[in-house]
């Protein structure tokens, strides 16, 4: 919390110019099922504010995902710069006894391995969930508004599962990523320790070395391919949820075509909202 309340002006500027990326995101799809209704024996001048409007849509839509993004980088930035400032501070209130319960090596894992871990697995997660959640609610009062309350219903059922999935994958995503994290410490002890104390290597003494270090290479790789596997599956596994949002719209879309209850235009907005929502997604 300490952490987070030292960047929370970032943090809520970088929410903000998200929503206004999610509001042009989903403005876009709107303006093709207005070109799609369009009475063009009205004339080209209705075309001509549809094209000047979708050009400002573009550029307060890429305006708006630079600056929440570089807020987001800002962010990170200050997160981890307080956070590793008040470790190596910690540390130097130390007495030597307490300083020596842990490796040099170990120090230098936990500034560069372990807390960037901490800023990938607590506060991403937490601010894609922020974001995700906005851009889904203003997506939910386009569809039901603007487009068609059966599709927007049948639309947010289907994409449940993409908001509870990752809750259900993430507790074993971080048991892999901490056992990395562990066996990526002993291995920078392992591969730090012969190279400071080189100068005292001989012929009987290095191939121990190498053989040590063989070992703790191969169970951090290891450690490393587990995580991986599982975070690819965790991937195909929220990639599969988002192709049944596409199904789900697409079918809605079809029954509705084929009553006569929406028009072209709607159908075709509707496609689009697909695409928008799930990229991000």
């Amino acid at each position: 919390k300490k952490y987070i309340h030292q960047i929370w002006t970032l943090l809520l500027l970088q929410v903000l110019f998200f929503l206004v990326y999610s509001i042009a995101s989903v403005s876009i799809p709107y303006l093709t099922k207005v070109l799609f209704d369009y009475d063009f024996s009205a004339g080209p001048g209705g075309l001509v504010r549809l094209g000047a409007m979708y050009l400002g849509l573009i550029a307060v839509l890429y305006g708006a995902q630079y600056l929440s993004q570089m807020f987001s980088w800002k962010a990170d930035a200050g997160f981890l710069f307080h956070l590793k400032s008040d470790l190596v501070n910690g540390l130097f209130r130390r007495s030597y006894a307490d300083f020596n319960e842990k490796s040099v090596g170990d120090y230098l894992s936990i500034l560069t391995n372990d807390i960037g871990a901490l800023q990938q697995n607590r506060l991403e997660p937490v601010m894609d969930i922020i974001n995700f959640s906005l851009m889904l609610v203003v997506y939910a009062v386009v569809l039901f508004v603007f487009v068609d309350f059966r599709i927007a219903a049948v639309i947010l059922v289907a994409s449940l599962p993409t908001v509870f999935l990752p809750k259900v994958t993430a507790k074993e995503l971080s048991r892999r990523r901490q056992r990395e994290q562990a066996l990526l410490e002993q291995y920078t002890t392992k591969a730090k320790d012969p190279l400071e104390g080189f100068h005292f290597a001989n012929r009987r003494t290095r191939p121990a070395f190498a053989r040590e270090h063989e070992v703790a290479l191969d169970r951090q790789q290891a450690a490393a391919y587990k995580r991986g596997l599982f975070y690819s599956f965790s991937l195909e596994l929220n990639g599969g949820c988002l192709s049944l949002i596409n199904l789900s719209a697409f079918l809605a879309v079809g029954v509705l075509l084929w009553q006569g209850e929406i028009t072209i235009g709607t159908g075709v907005a509707t496609l689009g909202y697909i695409e928008s929502l799930t990229m991000p997604l």
